[in-house]
């Protein structure tokens, strides 16, 4: 039972915010790219973990007997729609770089996805073998680190270490996430080559981050309706 708990985490676990906002409507604007996010993330996952689980049940079409590129879409799509959550934040610091920083993840994909298969898939031993993009996940762990030190840098300069907005429960959320995946994303490929066992226990941290962003997120939903003037926002 824990086991099938731990393994369709990434797909509930988007059901907590989606539960909050679907009961408390009328967010505010700035959270429109978070709820976009939540619910493509959802599609995203469900459709990851039906492969992976009933592949061998069903004769699905080829594309479709590997998830891994899914953890690909599903990075791409965080970090363009996270990227405009941090952008439309009334917080002029280094807002130039963040505009220059979404042109260099789209440079980065076209020369990563250059030398690498989007759907990366092979046979051993007549078996269908696969991978993911952990240089993609690095690069986008990485850098969604550094909007979340900036996001923190910006409340300290401006003293507003006493205030608790919904963006600040997303930020932090989203902090921890990056903050534990990047490592795991770095090096996964080097310790799934000698540690195959360690690696998928390790996989499980990852999770766990992500279900604390998740309630982040949730959470961030919830008192929204309450205070939605605490939101700051660019319009």
């Amino acid at each position: 039972m824990l086991k099938i708990i731990f393994d369709w985490l990434e797909v509930w676990a988007l059901l907590i915010p989606l539960f909050v906002v679907i009961t408390r409507k009328n967010q505010p604007p700035i959270l429109t790219p978070i709820i976009t996010y939540v619910l493509l993330a959802l599609i995203i996952n469900s459709l990851a973990n039906i492969s992976w689980k009933y592949k061998n049940d069903y004769n699905f079409p080829i594309w479709y007997q590997t998830n891994t590129y899914f953890y690909s879409i599903h990075s791409i799509v965080r970090f363009f729609l996270l990227s405009w959550f941090f952008i439309r934040l009334n917080q002029p610091l280094l807002l130039t770089i963040k505009k220059v920083i979404l042109i260099l993840f789209i440079i980065f994909l076209i020369v990563n996805f250059s030398f690498e298969p989007f759907i990366n898939y092979w046979y051993k031993d007549g078996k269908m073998e696969s991978t993911i993009s952990t240089r993609l996940l690095a690069v986008e762990a990485g850098m969604m680190l550094f909007y979340c030190l900036q996001y923190y840098f910006y409340i300290l300069l401006q003293d507003q270490t006493e205030e608790r907005t919904p963006d600040f429960w997303i930020v932090t959320g989203l902090a921890i996430f990056s903050f534990c995946s990047f490592p795991i994303y770095f090096f996964y490929q080097a310790i799934l080559n000698n540690h195959r066992t360690f690696t998928l226990n390790i996989w499980l941290v990852q999770k766990i981050c992500f279900l604390i962003f998740c309630i982040g997120v949730a959470y961030a939903f919830y008192i929204s309706k309450v205070s939605t003037n605490a939101v700051s926002t660019s319009e």
